[in-house]
């Protein structure tokens, strides 16, 4: 049986971003990907506990995205993982 020639979604992002780090397209793209759903949401159906779903993401998100921003900033380029 003959392998598979279809590259991953991974492979295909790292051609196209010649071997970046994965780790910042990732954890910014996920994140703002649900907030654009949200904010979707809330524009065809304004009501409080969107909003509150809505302000609460924004937080939790925001904090997740900067925390792992910090991380990666705090890390040495040298070592291994």
């Amino acid at each position: 049986m003959s392998e598979s020639t279809i590259p991953t979604l991974h492979d295909g992002i790292d051609a196209v971003t010649h071997g970046g780090d994965q780790r910042l397209l990732y954890g910014i793209g996920a994140p703002f990907l649900v907030m654009t759903a949200l904010i979707i949401a809330f524009a065809l159906n304004p009501t409080w506990y969107f909003l509150a779903l809505l302000m609460t993401s924004v937080l939790a998100f925001g904090g997740v995205v900067i925390w792992g921003i910090l991380r990666m900033l705090d890390e040495d380029d040298n070592e291994p993982g």
